[in-house]
């Protein structure tokens, strides 16, 4: 599976509210062969209520029982907050676990705020956000320095061009010889989206350095591009 796909279900008419009939027919899964269930079975709705525009839905702790690769994390997240915001007057989805809040589901995706309904998940294969920071890191230390600014997104009104930041990354990054990332958290997936990282840069001369690094990214033709770095 490598995108999300809406299934329309017909639901008779109860006493329960409506965002409860939802998430409780999305934690059933799906019985169609072609298509994959993606939470599983033994997950709990706790509570679903709506207010002010924003669906707070605690599922039960059970949800983090198993490991999930990055992919299987975003489509775990999205599928509850896709489902949730197909509901009419739901902007935004926030998820709790056993009631309380968590920083990320299980490793990499943020769940410490509420989400949006994702658009990108539902229409295109999905792409590892990191991929794209792998691939400039990848040519900072190869000195393939035209290889990082052909993944930067520059904004039109910006008044850096490409040729002075590659003067500058042939100024900095000349000496660093490996980087590795520890960990990283993706704030969403969507057109626009930040990860931030914990990085270890190593230089020739035998120095390291850890430092926290943002990438915001910006999906464009086909593939994320960077449009800003904050360290």
């Amino acid at each position: 599976m490598e995108f999300l796909l809406p299934e329309i279900r017909v639901i008779s008419k109860t006493n329960e509210k409506v965002e409860e009939l939802v998430i409780s027919e999305l934690l059933k899964g799906t019985t169609k062969k072609s298509l994959k269930t993606i939470i599983s079975s033994n997950v709990k709705p706790l509570s679903v209520e709506i207010i002010d525009g924003i669906a707070y839905v605690s599922l039960s702790s059970n949800i983090l029982d198993r490991e999930y690769s990055e992919k299987e994390e975003a489509f775990v997240v999205y599928s509850i907050v896709n489902t949730l915001t197909s509901i009419q007057g739901v902007e935004k989805v926030q998820i709790l676990i056993d009631g309380k809040s968590k920083d990320v589901l299980h490793k990499h995706y943020s769940i410490r705020e509420p989400l949006k309904f994702s658009h990108l998940i539902v229409s295109n294969n999905y792409l590892s956000p990191l991929l794209t920071i792998n691939e400039y890191h990848d040519g900072i230390v190869s000195k393939n320095f035209k290889q990082c600014t052909d993944l930067i997104l520059l904004q039109n009104d910006s008044k850096i061009n490409y040729s002075t930041i590659l003067s500058y990354m042939k100024t900095n990054y000349d000496k660093t010889e490996k980087i590795d990332i520890n960990d990283y958290i993706i704030s969403e997936y969507d057109n626009d989206l930040e990860i931030d990282t914990n990085t270890t840069i190593y230089s020739s001369n035998d120095t390291k350095k850890r430092m926290n690094i943002e990438y915001r990214l910006t999906y464009i033709e086909g593939l994320f591009k960077i449009r800003d770095i904050i360290y």
